[in-house]
């Protein structure tokens, strides 16, 4: 008799699923497509529908949907570089702002699926005004007993006058297995908040 491969982010099927009030995490479907859009929209990023449709429905292996309660509270897509398919690029983290533990969470839920499925680095461009993310990858990075390296993306160009400076961090997944939970994002001292 073959076993069938258990993917890390759903339960084993000797355990007992989440109850409803559970977060959980899954790779999304194409009818998944109008709660992301929406969620991209409440939480005030940029992020097209026709994008939320790719990847929901081509990048559906490499994207991930937390959902609360039955309610999408994070999302993240990416994909497998294919010049280099040992690097994961997670090109959308979608959130809103009071659920970054949610969002570290899916995170490593993501990390994890694509590690097991042979990436080597989880790769994400960040935008100068998105500290939140920056903390997130840095928390992220720790559990896999790793520093990311940082690079300069994009800036403005003749064809790009306004265009943001990108960073894009960078860090193995290969330093052993990560913890079995991210820590908590750290709080602002100044006004007792997560960044």
């Amino acid at each position: 008799m073959n076993a069938r491969p258990v993917h890390p982010v759903t339960p084993p099927p000797s355990e007992t699923p989440p109850g409803p009030g559970a977060l959980t995490h899954r790779h999304p479907t194409v009818a998944d497509t109008g709660r992301v859009h929406a969620l991209a929209r409440r939480s005030g990023v940029s992020v097209t529908r026709g994008a939320c449709r790719m990847c929901c429905g081509a990048f559906a292996r490499t994207s991930m949907v937390a959902d609360l309660a039955g309610t999408a509270i994070g999302f993240i897509g990416g994909y497998r570089r294919p010049a280099a398919p040992q690097s994961y690029v997670a090109w959308h983290l979608v959130f809103p702002r009071d659920h970054a533990g949610a969002a570290l969470a899916l995170m490593a839920a993501m990390a994890e699926s694509v590690r097991h499925d042979g990436a080597e680095s989880f790769e994400i461009p960040i935008g100068p005004d998105s500290r939140t993310h920056v903390v997130l990858v840095q928390e992220l990075a720790r559990t896999y007993h790793a520093v990311p390296d940082t690079s300069t993306l994009a800036g403005p160009s003749r064809t790009s006058p306004g265009g943001d400076m990108a960073t894009l961090y960078r860090f193995a997944l290969t330093g052993g297995r990560p913890v079995s939970r991210p820590a908590e994002p750290r709080t602002c001292p100044s006004h007792n908040s997560r960044y």
